[in-house]
């Protein structure tokens, strides 16, 4: 089973339900969004035990509600779920969520403050500047993380197993993935993942690791946000990670920094 959605530039919206689910749901094949859908306030589920694909071209809104795609295959577990580079998730306030065997994040996620990004891989990197042949599987690139939480919105990274937190060696700050008032959340799904940041020379085990900071949105007393939160989640693989830092500008007086909170599956 299939959802197709095509259609052309200038052409009526294929599928439009304020307030109403949109649900597709396979058992084997592939779910192909490769058009419009419209369910403003509802929900927009996409699910298969193969593949699901939201195509490059492909505009999949719920604008304060739910667009959720899921591919998983408890058997060979290699299904995908492709967000294709040109595809566009809409949701507002609300949440986009990728997930599956595994992901392919290359599309773009219009989102508001206080919306959020959920990824769920059974295995997650978060690596330095996306390579110029374009994403890679299970991987999230720091000037993502950067630029959602800057505008705001949460980022939920999950996998099931190991999260994997390359040394950005060329981001803006050499070291660091450099939030703003939106949550970076780390966390596995199941009891044994973990959360690991590499060394700066990973080869010899040595050198620094990547930090974390988060810094409060201020543009004047009447526009401001308080610091996103770093939280990290893992299993009994427990966490190596860099320095967590949360603050503000110096000229805000108003916003509160972000909280800091680590947790392991044995304590």
């Amino acid at each position: 089973p299939q959802l197709k959605v095509d259609s052309d530039p200038g052409e009526e919206v294929v599928y439009e339900a304020a307030d109403q689910p949109v649900r597709v749901e396979s058992g084997l094949g592939t779910v192909t969004q490769s058009g419009t859908v419209n369910a403003d306030g509802g929900s927009v589920v996409l699910t298969a035990s193969d593949d699901v694909i939201l195509a490059a071209g492909s505009k999949t809104q719920a604008v304060d509600g739910e667009v959720i795609t899921y591919a998983y295959d408890f058997g060979t577990k290699e299904a995908t779920t492709s967000f294709e580079e040109g595809a566009v998730i809409n949701v507002g306030t609300g949440l986009a969520e990728i997930c599956g065997n595994h992901i392919l994040f290359a599309g773009s996620v219009d989102a508001a403050p206080e919306g959020t990004i959920q990824v769920d891989p059974i295995t997650l990197t978060i690596a330095d500047t996306r390579p110029v042949s374009g994403a890679e599987l299970d991987t999230l690139y720091e000037e993502d993380i950067e630029s959602y939480s800057k505008a705001g919105v949460n980022l939920d990274l999950a996998a099931d197993d190991m999260i994997t937190v390359e040394y950005m060696a060329d981001s803006d700050m050499p070291g660091e993935i450099t939030g703003g008032s939106g949550d970076i959340y780390l966390r596995n799904i199941y009891a044994d993942g973990g959360i690991y940041f590499e060394q700066q020379n990973e080869d010899t085990h040595t050198g620094p690791r990547s930090s974390i900071r988060t810094v409060a949105y201020y543009e004047s007393t009447a526009d401001h946000r308080d610091g996103g939160n770093i939280y990290m989640d893992a299993g009994s693989g427990g966490i190596v990670a860099g320095n967590l830092f949360t603050g503000t500008l110096s000229q805000d007086k108003l916003s509160q920094p972000g909280e800091i909170v680590l947790r392991t599956a044995n304590g």
